[in-house]
């Protein structure tokens, strides 16, 4: 991969994950999604713009009906095979308690530049965590 494409991934990955974090509409974010992208989270696939973008825009309508409050930080780093990294934290506040639960996604691009597809990572204990944090709120992150 050249420089110039390793600053146009970099730069794009950036953008996409600001708007993410700024809790995009999906109009923003889906612009950098290549019309047939894959999104694999756990043992869900989605495929296509639309459809990945209304998971995420789910997850952050749902979070900020839950909790009190929901801050979202993350950064992109490019990892050594040409794919780049998201590192996402989402601090999470409900009834005064703050959990801090985090994850990555791997985006990897296309030959013209978009993401083509995405891969959700749930790093050791998180999951475990979320859940007890929820449980200690008194929450549920179902209907």
């Amino acid at each position: 991969m050249n420089v110039s494409a390793t600053t146009l991934h970099l730069d794009t990955a950036i953008r996409f994950v600001k708007a993410l974090d700024a809790s995009d509409d999906g109009t923003i974010a889906g612009r950098m999604l290549a019309e047939d992208c894959i999104y694999t989270i756990r043992d869900r696939v989605y495929t296509g713009r639309d459809a990945i973008m209304a998971t995420y825009v789910g997850s952050d309508r749902t979070a900020r009906k839950k909790f009190d409050r929901v801050e979202y930080e993350s950064q992109v780093s490019p990892s050594d095979d040409g794919r780049y990294v998201i590192q996402y934290l989402d601090r999470l506040t409900h009834n005064g308690q703050v959990h801090e639960h985090r994850c990555q996604q791997i985006l990897s691009f296309d030959e013209t530049g978009v993401i083509c597809r995405i891969e959700h990572v749930d790093l050791p204990g998180e999951s475990e965590a979320l859940e007890s944090f929820l449980d200690r709120v008194g929450l549920t992150l179902d209907g």
